[in-house]
C-alpha cells in the first residue's frame, strides 16, 4: 500500500508538552516518533481518545522557545513492535496528530527543522 504523505516527514527526538482543551497536562513526552508539517506521532495515554483536541508545545534541538499549536488526534494505537514497548518499558500508545492551529512562523520553523534533518540525513547541511 503506497503512503499518502503530503509533507516530508522526519523521525526524531523531540521534547513535546501535549495538553490537553482543558488545559490538564496529559504528558510531558521525552521523544516524539516522527514529525513533519502537517503533523506529529507521539505517545499518549490509553485514556486519550480519537478526535480530541490537544494543545502542543514543540522544542526543536537547541532552542528554547517552543512551536505552539493545537491538533486534533486523528488516530490512536497500540505499539506494535517490541522496540517501541522497550524504549518506554510499558505498553505504549501512540497517536498521530493533525495540526490546524500551526502559526505561518511555526510552519517556518518546521519546515527548517525537517529540511535540516533531511539534509543531514543525506550527508550535507545547507549554509546560513
Amino acid at each position: 500500500m503506497q503512503e499518502k504523505r503530503r509533507y516530508a516527514r522526519i523521525k526524531d527526538k523531540l521534547v513535546v508538552y501535549c495538553f490537553m482543551s482543558r488545559e490538564k497536562l496529559i504528558e510531558k513526552i521525552e521523544r516524539s516518533e516522527d514529525i513533519s508539517i502537517g503533523g506529529i506521532k507521539i505517545s499518549i495515554p490509553k485514556e486519550a481518545l480519537e478526535g480530541e483536541i490537544v494543545d502542543l508545545r514543540i522544542y526543536f534541538f537547541n532552542d528554547s522557545i517552543p512551536v505552539n499549536t493545537k491538533g486534533k488526534i486523528i488516530w490512536k494505537g497500540k505499539a506494535e513492535d517490541k522496540t517501541e514497548q522497550q524504549d518506554y518499558g510499558k505498553e505504549e500508545y501512540f497517536a498521530g496528530i493533525e495540526f490546524f492551529d500551526l502559526s505561518r512562523e511555526g510552519q517556518e520553523r518546521t519546515t527548517r527543522y525537517v529540511d535540516k534533518k533531511i539534509s543531514e540525513k543525506k550527508g550535507f547541511t545547507h549554509g546560513s
